[in-house]
């Protein structure tokens, strides 16, 4: 601690002597330093909250801290406890080499003794070329500071810091714990009718923005990241898919379903030929999953149009027919699915669904652990890999329902049982019994 205080005075003495952090920064700082040395709880959080990347030598990206933690951060004023002097604020900071010759020879060296890296880039120069591209962000670090300090102040002081290293350091933004309220355009927006035609206007216009995009610019239909052409990929990612205009759409659809549930007068009256809006439904779906496999696998060759066409309309078309079966399901006119899930095959799947649901976590865990190539993030991948985690989950949560749950929810019988002794004459534990049929085993206590 006292060799981090030593370091920090003669950046902070440059930084003053330059102007380029506040002084409020500078003085919450001093003070968070200051604390640490007294080991205090608070100050102590601000270094458990960091992210520090880990696992850069395989390929990992960052770390992203502990957001909560950080925001919850609140520092006392050194002379009344009672009084807040400032809270935490959450800094996501991109750090990136640039021309210092000890980091080349040292990337190189990581490259030829990483066979992962090797894997998946062809050559050295291609690395260095990736490392300097400006569509690359660098290794992304979270960096918890006070409050009073701006993400302008926590770039400066860092700069400072890592510029005799050859690191380039970039704070986007710095994010603190605080009240939102509602401006008056906010409020005559949340109107239905006027709210629901700006949803729309906006969400066509995210539409045509989509699709320009990847008309213009040669994108695929949706984001597959691909090694070899990794920088139009990641420019892909940034422009497109993480973009809120991507997936606008799927939230006003999904606005628009709870608005019409909500008020029950807008389609109790409406008559639906819901076997037939079913059918739709399904294929929709199902052509929009297998539309990228054909993509990946050759089938259909690219073309522009098609890959603009699909990437603006995908979004729609998914959330309206993932939201009709909602809205059928919630509102009873989906008999012919109630029948088939009401079917006996399905009654052990029913009465696992606790187990499934404390099981499929550790599941989804160990299959990510063990993952060991890249897939596409398209909706055939997403929904195969879906149906693989269920397909393993089940089998675990029955396991785990024959093993632990059925004899804990027959826990309540052998208690009572024992206290109010109900059986005198019985010497049986009153443990769940087991009865041994042709092609059955029945365990009482136990209706699986």
């Amino acid at each position: 601690m006292r060799s981090a205080t030593r370091s920090f005075m003669p950046v902070a003495e440059e930084v003053m002597a330059q102007g380029t952090v506040s002084s409020a920064c500078l003085s919450s700082l001093l003070a968070v330093f200051k604390a640490l040395m007294r080991f205090e709880v608070w100050a102590l959080k601000f270094v458990d909250s960091m992210g520090v990347p880990a696992g850069v030598l395989e390929l990992s990206s960052g770390s992203l801290g502990r957001y909560d933690e950080c925001v919850s951060i609140v520092a006392p004023e050194s002379a009344n406890h009672s009084q807040v002097a400032f809270r935490g604020s959450f800094c996501s900071v991109y750090l990136k080499t640039e021309g210092n010759p000890f980091l080349r020879k040292l990337y190189r060296r990581i490259f030829e003794s990483t066979p992962l890296l090797r894997k998946h880039v062809t050559s050295f120069e291609e690395l260095e070329r990736l490392q300097e591209s400006p569509r690359l962000s660098g290794l992304r670090a979270a960096l918890c500071v006070p409050s009073k300090c701006t993400a302008t102040d926590v770039e400066s002081f860092l700069s400072t810091a890592t510029k005799p290293y050859g690191v380039k350091v970039h704070v986007p933004v710095c994010k603190g714990s605080s009240v939102a309220t509602l401006g008056a355009d906010q409020v005559f927006a949340l109107r239905a009718l006027i709210g629901g035609a700006c949803l729309t206007v906006i969400s066509a216009a995210a539409l045509v923005a989509v699709g320009a995009q990847v008309y213009w610019f040669r994108y695929d239909g949706y984001l597959f990241m691909r090694f070899k052409d990794i920088e139009n990929a990641t420019i892909h990612f940034e422009r497109v898919y993480s973009m809120p205009h991507q997936h606008i759409v799927s939230f006003v659809v999904g606005v628009f379903e709870a608005y019409v549930f909500t008020h029950k007068e807008l389609w109790s009256q409406c008559k639906m030929p819901v076997v037939r809006l079913w059918i739709l439904a399904l294929g929709i779906t199902t052509f929009l999953c297998l539309f990228p496999n054909a993509f990946d696998s050759g089938a259909i060759a690219y073309d522009p149009t098609v890959a603009a066409l699909y990437a603006s309309l995908y979004p729609l078309l998914w959330s309206v027919s993932v939201g009709w079966m909602l809205h059928s399901c919630l509102t009873g006119t989906a008999g012919l699915v109630k029948r088939f899930l009401s079917l006996g095959v399905f009654t052990a799947l029913g009465k696992t669904v606790f187990s499934l649901y404390l099981v499929h976590p550790y599941v989804l865990f160990a299959k990510l652990l063990t993952q060991r190539q890249f897939r596409s993030l398209d909706q055939w991948s997403m929904l195969t890999g879906a149906a693989e985690l269920f397909a393993m989950s089940s089998i675990f949560a029955f396991a785990f329902h024959v093993i632990c749950e059925c004899p804990i929810m027959n826990l309540d019988k052998i208690v009572t049982d024992a206290f109010l002794q109900r059986k005198k004459g019985d010497k049986k534990s009153g443990l769940p019994t087991v009865t041994v049929h042709a092609n059955n085993l029945e365990m009482s206590g136990c209706n699986a």
